[in-house]
């Protein structure tokens, strides 16, 4: 892996007046792909105590299926007309978003905000993939329903109870983000979860990557 962050520096505080708290950065490949914006949108929300530098893994490997060689598009993604994914990472600042309600609803806020400012950057009517690890997936599914948002996948993600109890403003964020796994048809994937985990998989429509 080679990574490069950079940061959005145009995502200040005309956007949101939480840009002096936290920060979101496009991830790139160096050496792999240019720093211009052609693909699809993802966004990768940490989670508890996270870092937006827990993307990588996922966007290097994403990066060098795509390309087999230095931005040279693999010939099954060519022939299929499939764009390369563009990777975006929210830091949070190690916040501890598991203990904290008004911590989370704050990521919550962030997070929305950066979805606006990353559509901004592409054209008209253009969805966005949210991926989320652990307390990240909530954030991710609190914020439906969305119709810019095309599907969520999140890791290791505690829906049906809080990781600990110590205010009512967490316990309202999970009932929120709980309906919105049964009721939205936003297609949600839920991997690698733990006992207590609600392990199920939403989808009304088949997710067809983006042309």
């Amino acid at each position: 892996m080679s990574p490069s962050y950079i940061l959005q520096t145009s995502f200040d505080r005309k956007w949101t007046p939480l840009a002096k708290r936290y920060s979101l950065y496009l991830y790139r490949e160096v050496g792999w792909e240019t720093h211009e914006l052609h693909g699809s949108p993802v966004l990768f929300i940490p989670g508890n105590a996270g870092s937006s530098q827990q993307a990588r893994s996922i966007a290097s490997s994403a990066t060098r299926q795509y390309f087999e060689q230095p931005e040279q598009v693999a010939s099954e993604f060519v022939s299929a007309e499939y764009r390369a994914l563009d990777f975006f990472t929210v830091e949070f600042n190690e916040d501890l978003s598991a203990f904290h309600g008004t911590t989370l609803e704050t990521e919550r806020e962030y997070a929305s905000r950066a979805i606006d400012y990353i559509l901004s950057l592409y054209p008209a009517n253009t969805s966005i993939l949210i991926l989320g690890h652990s307390m990240g997936g909530v954030v991710a599914t609190s914020l439906l329903p969305h119709h810019n948002i095309a599907a969520i996948i999140t890791m290791s993600t505690p829906y049906t109870l809080p990781p600990a109890r110590f205010d009512r403003r967490i316990e309202g964020i999970f009932t929120r983000s709980l309906h919105s796994l049964t009721s939205d048809p936003t297609p949600i994937l839920s991997l690698c979860g733990g006992a207590t985990d609600l392990m199920e998989v939403l989808i009304d429509e088949p997710f067809s990557p983006a042309r």
